[in-house]
């Protein structure tokens, strides 16, 4: 036998917990009409923590209404609150009115804790708050009630003998009432409930027991109210409690006793003089035993608070808490008045026959008594109801009766209730379950079964009916039985994925105590319900440019939690690049790559449980993204196979002609520097070719061409330049060629775009190029684009494009003149095929298009001058012809005013002419129809006037006044 040290260090979690000085436990006694915000209590905590950061709950249990039912614990905290004061103190205050509650009494927990340190050890104490309810009109039918007393009472240890401690109160108040006490050699108590010591306690333990015992005349006795007297050595006058809480019956008469106080000074000598302080101090009174009674109606509010001071020193002070207390139940309401229970003769001492629950979880006493001999000394009721057996019962066979008593004691008096209890002691060999045999025990189920769905049941030998067979089972989680018949229901949903079978144990119960146990099995069965999918939905990976073929790139996986096959498949857009293993799903490289072509490839790829599937039945996707890296396996190229240029045959030595571009397509060999040079050259002219020197050079930097001799002797040929890049690093070098074709200035035709010069791009140039070679059958070649018009105006709505145009076989320069009958040709024989395409002119020729042809010289601005200036002629014009007319009509006017006064005046000097006498009329008959037939009109006239027959004329004479002088 070996031994050995072994020293364990506790580590702390480096702070201080919370503490309080307070008692953990106290009765508040309050009144239901205390106003919303009065202090019931109040907690001194404390926490030596520097950055503390107290927080209080508070939380309620146990709660009773005045008829004895229970209360929610969420409606009880409804009326209490907790606020927080100075130098860390929690005050328990009420929220809301007590009146709109029936509550009676309730246990209220104040916790504290440390936000700044979670992980500290919460402090809680509870205050029992009781509100007396009971009318006056019951005060008489109740039995005697000891005000509950603290748990602990604090005296100095040093108190003179005959010094006051505490002061029993009973509730209700009655004379010829006894106290008795216990340690009697240490307290005395007196008939008014005043305890005081009766030798030194200088001797004694630190804490004392005390036990309190009240009778009134009748004999009848109260329960008993014990505490500890703690002995702790002080030398500052104090209260015995901090905080005095007490509850009075509403309707209470004045001078009801509420509470007793007591007091030390700082020599330890009790204080017999008091005064109270506190807006509600004025309804209470106290006097020089510190016994508190009522002074006035109390009906003004549901609870009060005030101070009992030590008249000598005002600062020696106590809070205290008064509530009206509300009616109560006058019985103990209990779940079941009568428990019937079915025993063996074989049950063991001590085994669990029955038990009796009060309603609200009602704190009572219970007793048990029988009238049957012996009975009492088999069964026996423990304090929270449970009834169990205490002999054998082998021999008591049959039907026993037994009758249960539950009280309570509270402020206001005893409360109790009867109840009864019929035990039916059996044989043992009477009632013996047995589980069917041969029964299949293996149950199976479909994972997603809806819950509460029969899977099965399970049956038992047949038992007389007193015994009364009650099926259980152990997963109660997983199904539930019935008791009666055995049948087996899920409880909830399986997962054939997260567990495939399950465990069961049976249980059969026979007369509540002869019991056998089996065990089963719960098999859950697979449903495809799960669909396949991929845990990314897409991938990226890198692979070289080299790579061969039938190299495996990637390996993609989907997840399919059922039992089922997963087979893989390509997107129809997929890369032919790549290939896809079906079961694998390996990415196989199936041609080689080339990253100057493409550098990066999308792969769709689809997961299913079929081989054959189409895309829209893949129940799950992605996307591998296949990155080619590059390999330095190019050397530099040009940016164009082939070059051209047209240069004219008088262009300066030295000019440039064309600017080349060449780049490494590597990635890893584009910042390398490269080296352009001219191989070699070659004239062709009219089908023949001939090598020639030193006519082009190349900057080896920056790539320019450049003439070296003068090309006037070149005309109408074309050069074909070799040309050369190479990269200094690695060598690998580029070829292209350069055509450079020799004009004269006659061999240049100009068109006109019909664009804007800030719209002209090189694409639109190309495009008119590749129509003038379809509509000529020529090569055409841009030359120049010139912005201004032949003449020397600037147009800034006319490009003018110069090209010239060459054999397509031999490569040779085309003449203008020709070109020019060319297309005049083409324009005659095929007008449809060069319709809307500007016409080819030389450049110093006016413009002309094919659409509208004009034999005309004039040009659009000398015409648009002209058209401006006729214009403004015409509006000149027309203002002199207004202002004509406008003098005419003003003198006709002035005239005509004026001979109409001359008219007026020789209209008063000369009498008016007389009308002529009237013709006479004369009626005929009317027209007959033959006249009608004839078309003559019928109407009216006078004989005088050849009128027709049946018609009417009448004669009117007028005097035209100052009219002109030829028809007056």
């Amino acid at each position: 036998m070996a031994s050995t040290k072994l020293v364990i260090h506790l580590q702390g979690i480096g702070s201080f917990p919370v503490t309080t000085s307070d008692d953990s436990e106290t009765i508040e006694l309050i009144s239901a009409d205390e106003p919303s915000g009065v202090v019931i209590s109040s907690v001194q905590f404390s926490d030596q923590d520097q950055d503390a950061k107290l927080e209080y709950t508070l939380s309620a249990d146990n709660g009773v209404d005045e008829n004895g039912n229970v209360v929610a614990d969420e409606e009880a905290t409804e009326f209490f609150e907790i606020k927080q004061g100075e130098d860390n103190q929690a005050h328990l205050v009420v929220k809301n009115s007590l009146l709109n509650s029936n509550i009676s009494t309730v246990n209220l927990e104040i916790t504290a804790r440390d936000g700044a340190h979670p992980k500290e050890p919460a402090t809680s104490v509870r205050r029992v708050i009781v509100i007396p309810r009971e009318p006056e009109s019951q005060t008489d039918q109740v039995s005697l009630n000891l005000v509950p007393f603290p748990r602990n009472i604090t005296i100095p240890r040093n108190l003179p003998t005959g010094s006051f401690i505490y002061r029993a109160v009973v509730l209700p108040k009655k004379n010829n009432l006894t106290f008795s006490i216990e340690p009697e050699h240490i307290f005395k108590i007196f008939s008014d409930g005043s305890i005081i010591t009766q030798k030194e306690l200088t001797e004694e333990p630190q804490t004392i027991n005390l036990t309190v015992e009240v009778t009134d005349g009748t004999g009848r006795k109260s329960s008993t109210e014990s505490t500890q007297i703690v002995l702790k050595k002080t030398s500052k006058a104090h209260f015995s409690e901090q905080l005095y809480e007490a509850n009075v019956p509403r309707g209470s008469p004045e001078g009801t006793v509420v509470t007793l106080v007591s007091a030390v000074n700082a020599k330890g000598e009790p204080v017999r003089d008091f005064v109270l302080k506190g807006g509600n101090s004025k309804l209470f009174t106290v006097d020089e035993q510190g016994t508190i009674k009522t002074n006035g109606d109390l009906s003004t509010g549901a609870e009060f608070d005030f101070l009992v001071a030590v008249a000598s020193d005002s600062t020696v002070n106590a809070p205290v808490h008064v509530e009206l207390a509300e009616p109560r139940s006058p019985s103990i309401n209990l779940v079941e008045n009568q428990i019937f229970a079915t025993v063996f003769d074989n049950l063991p001492i001590n085994s669990y026959v029955g038990k009796f629950e009060v309603q609200g979880d009602e704190k009572v006493t219970f007793s048990m008594s029988s009238d049957e001999k012996g009975m009492s000394n088999l069964f026996a009721i423990e304090q929270d109801g449970t009834i169990r057996s205490t002999d054998w019962l082998s021999g008591f066979e049959g039907m026993h009766k037994l009758s249960v008593l539950a009280s309570n004691m509270d402020p206001a008096g005893v409360r109790s209730t009867n109840a009864t209890v019929v035990v039916d002691v059996i044989k043992s060999n009477e009632c013996v379950p047995r589980f069917k045999k041969y029964e299949n025990l293996i149950f199976y189920v479909r994972e997603n079964t809806p819950q509460d769905t029969v899977i099965g049941k399970v049956s038992a030998e047949i038992l007389p009916g007193k015994c009364d067979l009650k099926y259980s089972l152990g997963n109660e989680e997983i199904l539930t039985i019935n008791p009666a018949n055995g049948e087996l229901k899920t409880a909830k949903e399986f997962d054939f994925e997260k567990q495939k079978s399950h465990l069961l144990t049976l249980k059969l119960v026979a007369a509540e105590h002869n019991s056998v146990e089996t065990t089963a099995e719960l098999r859950i069965m697979d449903v495809d319900d799960h669909k396949v999918r991929f845990d990314l939905t897409e991938q990226t990976v890198e692979v070289p440019e080299d790579i061969p073929p039938s190299a495996v790139i990637a390996t993609v996986r989907a997840v399919e939690e059922d039992d089922q096959p997963v087979f893989y498949h390509l997107g129809p857009s997929s890369p032919p690049q790549f290939s896809l293993h079906s079961t694998t799903g390996a990415v196989i490289v199936e041609q080689p790559l080339d990253r100057e072509e493409n550098y990066k490839f999308t792969i769709e790829i689809g997961a299913s449980n079929s081989a054959d599937t189409l895309p829209a039945e893949w129940l799950g996707s992605m996307k591998l993204i296949v990155l080619v890296k590059d390999v330095n396996d190019n050397g530099p190229m040009f940016d164009r196979t082939h070059y051209s240029a047209v240069v004219d045959k008088d262009i300066v030595i030295g000019s440039r002609i064309i600017e080349l571009h060449a780049a490494d397509p590597d990635v890893e060999d584009q910042g390398k520097k490269l080296e352009y040079s001219v191989t070699g050259a070659s004239f062709e002219y009219r089908g023949m070719s001939r090598n020639v020197e030193d006519v082009f050079d190349i900057n080896p930097v920056d790539g320019k061409v450049y003439t070296l001799k003068s090309l006037s002797d070149y005309v109408g040929g074309v050069f074909n330049v070799h040309l050369q890049v190479r990269d200094t690093v690695d060598g690998t070098i580029g070829k292209s060629g350069l055509k450079v074709y020799v004009h004269d200035n006659s061999d240049l035709l100009s068109m006109e775009l019909p664009y804007a010069p800030s719209t002209v791009t090189t694409q639109i140039v190309d495009e008119f190029s590749q129509q003038l070679s379809n509509s000529t059958g020529l090569s055409a070649l841009a030359k120049k684009i010139s912005y201004k018009a032949p003449h020397g105006l600037m147009s800034t709505n006319s490009v003018d494009l110069q090209l010239i145009f060459f054999n397509k076989t031999i490569e040779e320069i085309v003449p203008a003149e020709k070109v020019l009958a060319v297309q005049e040709m083409r324009m005659r024989n095929s007008p449809n095929v060069v319709k809307g395409i500007p016409e080819l002119r030389k450049p110093a020729s006016p413009y002309l298009m094919i659409e509208k042809r004009e034999d005309t010289f004039i040009q659009p601005e000398l015409f648009c001058i002209v058209l401006g200036f006729l214009v403004l002629l015409a509006i000149v014009l027309s203002l002199c012809g207004m202002m004509a007319c406008f003098s005419r009509s003003r003198f006709l006017r002035e005239k005509k005013i004026v001979e109409n006064e001359m008219a007026i005046k020789d209209a008063i000097q000369f009498p008016s002419n007389r009308s002529p006498a009237l013709v006479s009329f004369k009626h005929y008959v009317p027209p007959t129809p033959e006249m009608y037939r004839n078309h003559e009109e019928h109407m009216y006239r006078s004989s005088n006037l050849n009128e027709k027959v049946g018609s009417y004329a009448v004669q009117q004479a007028t005097i035209i006044v100052a009219e002109q002088e030829d028809k007056i």
